[in-house]
């Protein structure tokens, strides 16, 4: 198998931020096949894209602007389309998108000067349900989302401290989840577990609260707004051993 194989380290990327504090585009790698059968994949483009600071991904369903292919041309003048196969894990907030093509580039060159739609959500805001007792079951409302208590025999070795399992539906949407007391103090908390059921689609997290006080604790929750399409720009040529951008003509 004839294999052309092109890893981009971050530092000989093709890095294009919108603006301050935006979404970085790079290119990652283009592995191009050339030996295939007619219908395999020829040539796959890794893009790495990395959100600023306070964003979340949001993975796209069928029929998502996400999951739109992404279109290049070669030297011999032909546009090539790459269906969207998914995104790969990465760092903190980055994801590596992969798009497959059936085509294979001719000419010598394949060259990208597009536009790319990313889900996320760019900013956070926070919200406190009514205060509850951890000792006893119940549900707890906040931004659409349902939060079911379920009480735990509390630890012997720790008096006034009071353990309990959270179960909720897992959401890109929960930044962060934290505890405080109805008059605003900190409520000291600590995660003892946490696991997640495909099955039933539910988080499941246990926590310990100490020491107890008179008055009932609240969950403060921190929700990211729902996401966005972004359109982020896609702009580089790739020949055999070479990557450059802005491409030829741009």
């Amino acid at each position: 198998m004839i294999r052309l194989f092109c890893s981009v380290i971050l530092l000989l990327s093709a890095a294009l931020p919108l603006w301050a504090q935006s979404a970085v585009v790079r290119v990652q790698s283009v592995e191009c096949c050339y030996d295939n059968a007619e219908g395999e994949v020829a040539c796959t483009v890794r893009l790495h894209v990395q959100l600023p600071q306070g964003a979340s991904f949001v993975p796209p369903l069928p029929g998502d602007p996400a999951a739109s292919p992404l279109f290049g041309a070669d030297a011999a003048g032909r546009i090539l389309s790459g269906k969207f196969r998914g995104m790969e894990p990465c760092m903190e907030r980055c994801r590596t998108l992969v798009y497959d093509f059936y085509a294979r580039p001719q000419g010598g060159w394949l060259e990208f000067n597009t536009f790319i739609h990313v889900l996320f959500s760019t900013s956070e805001f926070r919200m406190n349900t009514e205060g509850f007792d951890p000792g006893y079951s119940g549900t707890l409302r906040a931004f659409n989302h349902t939060f079911f208590v379920n009480p735990l025999p509390s630890p012997g070795d720790m008096p006034g401290a009071v353990l309990f399992r959270l179960d909720y539906e897992l959401t890109p949407l929960i930044a962060s989840i934290s505890f405080r007391h109805e008059d605003g103090s900190a409520c000291n908390n600590r995660l003892i577990d946490g696991s997640y059921s495909e099955e039933v689609g539910m988080t499941s997290a246990t926590y310990l609260l100490y020491p107890a006080k008179a008055h009932r604790p609240v969950l403060r929750l921190s929700f990211f707004h729902p996401p966005v399409p972004h359109r982020l720009p896609v702009r580089f040529r790739i020949c055999p051993g070479l990557i450059s951008e802005p491409p030829v003509g741009g």
